[in-house]
């Protein structure tokens, strides 16, 4: 990653969208990488269970955190939607969550939406 964006002038804002397991991976990666997320989004899935949470409040603490699922995914537990929602009030980061009809997938439009700013 430092490579890539010491090719830039001016450090350009990061995204990361960390879908399904990918998500739980992206948490783990970015609170280790020394830069800052503009934004991290959880699609179907979450933070890391072994996340070192006292790590990751002061890592993203400037960071906008979004919940994205499907409202037919068969992945997504009440239960694993309510300790992710744990988790952003532990973090000091509010609830954004972000739905749509559909299952374990990632959904165009949404993806859209996140690009705008839309929700």
């Amino acid at each position: 990653m430092e490579e890539v964006l010491s090719a830039f002038e001016q450090v350009p804002r990061i995204h990361l969208l960390g879908f399904s397991q990918g998500a739980a991976t992206g948490t783990r990666w970015a609170s280790q990488w020394k830069g800052t997320l503009d934004s991290l989004i959880l699609w179907g899935g979450g933070f890391a269970h072994d996340l070192a949470l006292e790590m990751a409040k002061e890592k993203f603490a400037s960071t906008e955190v979004i919940l994205v699922h499907g409202l037919e995914d068969e992945l997504v537990t009440e239960e694993s939607k309510k300790r992710q929602e744990e988790l952003l009030l532990v973090l000091g980061k509010p609830l954004k969550l972000l739905t749509f009809s559909g299952g374990h997938e990632l959904e165009s439009q949404m993806v859209e939406r996140i690009i705008n700013q839309e929700f």
